[in-house]
């Protein structure tokens, strides 16, 4: 397993595990939003992708929001190919350590949909607000802060 700082060289790659998710995980109409941040916000805000030998598995990144002083997991997913084989957690918690590490101060939050929430409540989030739609008709979107730990 290898994480690696996202680069253009990576784009497509990343456009294929969007793909992937499709259209359960994200919607169509989402699809300009994620090229944009790759396109636009992955120098500012850093990107990964994750390889397992030669194939890239997996791609997702943090933010820094410090208006509200909110630092956050942003456009994470698994290849479908590899959904349940364990890198979404792996990679998750490699963000997460990197959000404690680079932001300690900040709450920690996702926005995430329904059909992801049980992953991430596992792993210590907890949901705040549900907005029905919030990211496409029938993707309700779930924002989530992580709980301190215990």
């Amino acid at each position: 397993m290898n994480i690696t700082r996202y680069t253009s060289a990576h784009r497509q790659a990343c456009l294929e595990i969007f793909e992937s998710n499709q259209p359960r995980y994200f919607a169509e109409e989402e699809k300009p939003g994620f090229m944009e941040w790759l396109d636009d916000h992955t120098d500012e805000n850093p990107y990964f992708v994750m390889k397992d030998k030669d194939e890239t598995v997996a791609c997702g990144g943090i933010f820094l929001d410090s208006e509200h002083n909110e630092a956050g997991l942003a456009w994470g997913m698994v290849h479908g190919r590899y959904h349940k084989q364990g890198y979404g957690k792996q990679f998750t918690l490699y963000r997460l350590a990197l959000l404690s590490e680079t932001w300690p101060g900040a709450v920690h939050k996702i926005e995430t949909s329904q059909h992801t929430e049980g992953f991430y409540a596992k792993m210590g989030f907890q949901t705040i607000k549900i907005e029905k739609n919030g990211f496409a008709d029938g993707i309700d979107k779930y924002i989530m802060h992580l709980l301190p730990a215990k």
